[in-house]
């Protein structure tokens, strides 16, 4: 019951199957996007900054994520994807998108039109759920599942497909995507 509790240790108040924390990896992704940095640039970073320049995937499933701007990890162009594996199969019931707040000056690079998909035992892609994250709405967003398979299926592998952002060409940025339901066995 202890490794629930941690799930549930959370903002939102639900548990998180995507964490890394709790065994959760991601296993495949689209391209990371690098910044064009000079030598200069990027010595300087190195120097100044508590940041790498950019952000592994691995971010996304990190219980305490900063919601500073740059603290994502960005993926090229107004598309792309991610895939979780998680440490258990799950029944999913929703999905929680967070991007940074209005205090920021740029939010271009937020996912926009999103898709979720379930990966089930014998490898068949499920869509789970598609949704807008909507630029005025709060920083963390959640969204329920739309597919009834979900409530009969674990799925272990979970892929969130970003369709398009709020209009950066070069990259798109994700702060934290989490994943909710309940485990398909008692966790040990």
């Amino acid at each position: 019951m202890a490794k629930l509790d941690e799930l549930k240790a959370d903002s939102v108040g639900l548990p998180d199957f995507a964490l890394h924390s709790m065994g959760a990896r991601v296993s495949n992704h689209s391209p990371t996007f690098k910044r064009e940095l000079t030598w200069s640039q990027a010595f300087l970073w190195r120097l100044f900054m508590d940041q790498p320049y950019v952000e592994p995937p691995s971010q996304i499933q990190r219980q305490k994520v900063s919601l500073e701007p740059g603290h994502c990890w960005p993926t090229v162009g107004q598309s792309g994807f991610v895939e979780l594996h998680l440490h258990q199969p799950v029944f999913t019931t929703s999905f929680t998108l967070d991007h940074i707040g209005s205090n920021s000056p740029d939010r271009s690079s937020a996912p926009k039109d999103v898709k979720v998909y379930g990966v089930d035992a014998d490898g068949h892609d499920h869509h789970l759920a598609s949704y807008t994250y909507n630029l005025d709405g709060k920083v963390q967003q959640s969204f329920s599942v739309t597919n009834t398979v979900a409530f009969k299926t674990p799925f272990k592998v979970v892929r969130l497909n970003i369709d398009s952002n709020h209009g950066n060409p070069d990259y798109t940025c994700i702060y934290r995507f989490r994943v909710h339901g309940r485990p398909s066995r008692p966790s040990e």
